[in-house]
């Protein structure tokens, strides 16, 4: 096919597919290269769907989900090999997460999305040094569900990179958060007995008035919010 682009082939081989050429629809696929490739993986999925080829079709949804570690490629993949198989995947996919001793936040996001809150929970206390709080979005979302799903010591541990960050970098418009989370931390200590291998409250809370104590913005609103939250009381 000459020097077509990748564009150009899978405009091509979507032609194919639309008038069931479906050998023809491969080869311009084949086109593309080596390594995986989003589209073309689509693309070969609807083909050897038509084609009712199965064990091709379930090793196509095994690539996508193993490239996305998303929970909405994983119910795909369990839809085409069948529930009986969801326990056999799911093992394999928590014994490769757990093998890995580098944090992946897509191994942590599809544990949670999973509600394999246990297995997060390890996952995350024994890759507690790797975590970057700067990691905003992602992260406070996930300490939010382990909270409101009594992982305790997993969420403690993520709010505190969270303040960390916050603190790390200094941005005082963004301290109010930063106090949101300590008065967090605060309320969590009073509700863990066991605090495992993670620094207790206390201790932390000690290292990080030492550290950043020439903060004093930040300081003065957390003053301000346990006084406040005193007259509520």
């Amino acid at each position: 096919y000459g020097h077509l682009s990748e564009e150009s082939l899978l405009t091509l081989a979507s032609l194919h597919i639309a008038r069931q050429e479906y050998d023809a629809a491969l080869k311009r696929l084949e086109g593309i290269g080596e390594g995986y490739h989003v589209k073309r993986n689509k693309l070969e999925r609807e083909i050897h769907q038509s084609l009712g080829n199965k064990e091709r079709l379930i090793t196509l949804h095994k690539e996508a989900f193993d490239h996305s570690k998303r929970k909405e490629d994983f119910e795909a993949l369990i839809a085409v090999a069948g529930e009986e198989l969801r326990e056999q995947f799911l093992a394999s996919e928590i014994s490769r997460i757990e093998a890995n001793q580098i944090f992946q936040l897509t191994d942590l996001r599809f544990l949670v999305d999973a509600r394999l809150f246990e297995h997060a929970e390890r996952y995350l206390l024994n890759r507690a040094d790797q975590i970057d709080g700067g990691q905003y979005y992602s992260l406070l979302s996930l300490a939010e569900l382990l909270l409101f799903n009594d992982r305790l010591l997993a969420s403690t541990l993520l709010y505190r990179k969270l303040l960390e960050s916050i603190l790390r970098r200094g941005y005082s418009k963004t301290y109010g958060y930063g106090v949101e989370y300590l008065c967090i931390l605060d309320d969590l200590d009073m509700r863990i007995g066991e605090w495992g291998g993670l620094e207790e409250h206390s201790a932390f809370k000690t290292t990080l008035q030492e550290e950043y104590r020439l903060k004093r913005s930040f300081w003065a609103q957390y003053t301000h919010e346990q006084e406040r939250a005193g007259g509520r009381a």
